[in-house]
């Protein structure tokens, strides 16, 4: 009979493959919808006066710094994974687990800090074409990042628990 802890590790981590295939299709598919033109841009920051002037280079720079989160979010689904197969092979109690929760819990942290950055300075960017008086610095942290620094503060600190945890079950193999 397999562990319910194993069955959930298999399905989360072909969850965890799945949404890593599909994130490219979502760009490729957003990308011929039209989702990063100016317009699209303008409608996603409703309350940013965009100049209708805005030079095509600052479009593809407000929609590369949106980019760089997918790549973060990326970047975290991966190490979910691996975390994943760790957990499905039996090794849920290893040095191995635990960096790879502290590395969660990192990715989890500046993924919540990129967004705050990214939202500011996709806002900046758009509203410098403006004319004076009409530009728009904005600093916004919402409940979500708030959420996601805690939670990935909490992985951070239970990932070094851990390590403690493997490294005294080591030493007391070593007894044995």
């Amino acid at each position: 009979m397999t562990h319910p802890a194993a069955r959930l590790s298999d399905w989360l981590y072909g969850l965890t493959w799945l949404c890593i295939l599909v994130m490219p299709v979502v760009l490729i598919l957003l990308a011929a919808n039209g989702e990063f033109s100016a317009e699209a841009l303008a409608a996603a920051f409703p309350d940013i006066p965009v100049s209708p002037d805005l030079p095509n280079g600052r479009t593809v720079l407000v929609a590369g710094l949106g980019l760089s989160l997918w790549v973060l979010f990326g970047a975290l689904l991966w190490h979910l994974q691996q975390l994943f197969q760790l957990f499905r092979t039996g090794g849920a109690l290893t040095e191995a687990a635990a960096r790879r929760i502290r590395t969660i819990g990192a990715f989890a942290v500046a993924l919540a800090a990129a967004q705050a950055l990214v939202r500011m300075l996709q806002i900046l960017v758009l509203s410098s074409a403006n004319p004076p008086g009409e530009r728009v610095l904005s600093i916004q942290i919402s409940g979500h990042e708030v959420g996601l620094i805690v939670f990935g503060g909490l992985l951070l600190a239970i990932g070094h628990v851990l390590t403690e945890a493997a490294a005294a079950a080591a030493e007391n193999r070593e007894f044995v």
